[in-house]
């Protein structure tokens, strides 16, 4: 099974009070059209939310605004790599997802992870590219020869 992991789209990175450096509403509008296909597909569609340690219980993140919520499957995560969630992880094997596909933000540093992260647990991990915003091109150069070299598929 393929699971679409949406990774830290959140109104404290993207909203209009958030100093973001994507374009949010392009972003917004690629991912927004590849859950309607996972949706289409019948895909899991789970949203991955970043809470820092120090936000643990006063901080609630919210979806960004414009972003399709099409699921309830929600994880925190602490660490840019997704995967350091064992709620997550056992979640994923209880549905025997053996694929995930990575977007959000931001390529060179939770996606890329969440990717990396994916293949050590023995999935296929796909990047999509259009659905990923990624703040400093230059930097990413050296996530994607990583992900590259652990087998990472890019669409």
């Amino acid at each position: 099974m393929k699971a679409l992991l949406v990774i830290d789209m959140q109104e404290n990175y993207l909203g209009k009070n958030a100093k973001s450096h994507y374009d949010a509403e392009g972003l917004i509008q690629n991912i927004n059209r590849r859950i309607a296909e996972c949706q289409e597909n019948k895909e899991l569609i789970i949203y991955i939310v970043n809470r820092f340690f120090y936000q643990r219980k006063a901080f609630r993140p919210q979806l960004a605004d414009g972003l399709t919520a099409a699921s309830e499957l929600l994880f925190e995560k602490q660490h840019a790599d997704c995967f350091s969630n064992p709620d997550l992880v056992r979640f994923l094997e209880e549905n025997s997802v053996d694929e995930v596909e990575v977007v959000g933000i931001d390529g060179q540093f939770c996606v890329g992870m969440s990717a990396l992260g994916a293949v050590k647990h023995g999935l296929t991990a796909i990047f999509n590219s259009e659905c990923v915003g990624v703040k400093n091109k230059a930097g990413f150069q050296k996530m994607k020869d990583r992900l590259e070299k652990a087998k990472v598929v890019f669409i």
